[in-house]
């Protein structure tokens, strides 16, 4: 089934117990995630808890989740991330079984970014009408959903401009909305998007996984920083990459703070401007000075990827 499935069914009220979404845009999969679970949440009108699991996951926990019942007495969101359990063919037979034991108090969703649509389990998914495609989409529809966010927000764009921006950023949802919002936050109080500002902005593929996780903790967000991170851990992302990242963001913003720099035509620096306000410069050293112990801990074998980040990314939130 495809993205318009999936719209058609939320508009009618028709909400399935078990989802598998799949496909490459990771933007448009959270997008429908956050929409089924407010969705459901209105229409059944009860609470309902919410368990994650990612590629660390072991199949029997998820069953576990399946088949009882929460402490609480809520339903239950079960969210499952780049498990890889579409992926193996030592996974069929549990995978199946999942979809059978789910209970009538529980909502199982299964985002993955890579499965093999020859396996029994994507068969069993699919034939049931409980995997949905989410790729990206086609030009027609990238166009409305930018006209859409630039009329929001009172900008305006010619058709020209318009191809120009897809040229640039393709049709992946993540990627044009990142160059969405870098391009509001340059123009400011103009009205109109140009073509040097799309060709300033959107040349090139930004690491949107990068660009959320340190705009959550520039924002004090552990909560959402952590959801971002875990996504990141379960794509691959290593310690080395998440260090560097972090170092140059924070390194970037105590320099501002520092020279107490107030506005830029840089776009890129007027975000550190406005990040620099929620940090003291104490707060900023402590941060620096955090991220080059933890790198020199890891060079030296002293500590793992799971204790050490989440620990980073907590002092970073509370400096």
């Amino acid at each position: 089934m495809k993205y318009e499935d999936i719209k058609n069914e939320i508009s009618e009220n028709n909400y399935k117990h078990v989802y598998l979404f799949y496909g490459d845009d990771e933007y448009l999969k959270d997008i429908v995630l956050n929409v089924l679970k407010t969705s459901i949440i209105r229409y059944t009108k009860l609470e309902f808890d919410e368990i994650k699991f990612n590629d660390t996951a072991k199949i029997n926990d998820i069953l576990n989740e399946c088949t009882t019942y929460s402490f609480s007495g809520n339903q239950k969101f079960i969210i499952c991330k780049n498990t890889g359990f579409f992926n193996k063919d030592e996974f069929n037979d549990n995978v199946i079984s999942l979809y059978n034991y789910v209970g009538k108090n529980v909502y199982l969703f299964f985002i993955e970014s890579s499965i093999n649509k020859r396996l029994l389990s994507f068969k069993h998914y699919n034939s049931r009408n409980n995997a949905y495609e989410i790729s990206r989409g086609n030009a027609d529809d990238v166009k409305k959903f930018i006209n859409a966010k630039l009329k929001k927000e009172g900008k305006t764009i010619t058709t020209e401009n318009l191809n120009l921006f897809i040229e640039y950023s393709g049709l992946n949802l993540s990627f044009v909305s990142l160059s969405l919002d870098k391009i509001l936050l340059y123009l400011e109080d103009a009205k109109e998007v140009t073509s040097d500002a799309i060709r300033l902005l959107c040349s090139g593929v930004t690491d949107v996984k990068s660009y959320e996780l340190c705009n959550h903790l520039c924002r004090k967000n552990l909560t959402e920083a952590l959801d971002v991170y875990y996504d990141m851990v379960s794509l691959k992302y290593k310690i080395p990459y998440f260090l560097a990242m972090l170092f140059n963001t924070f390194y970037e913003i105590y320099l501002i703070k520092k020279k107490s720099i107030l506005s830029s035509d840089d776009f890129r620096v007027r975000k550190s401007i406005e990040y620099s306000k929620r940090f003291t410069v104490s707060g900023l050293k402590t941060i620096i000075s955090s991220i080059s112990e933890f790198d020199h801990d890891f060079k030296t074998g002293k500590i793992d990827q799971e204790s050490s980040m989440v620990l980073l990314l907590s002092i970073i939130v509370n400096s």
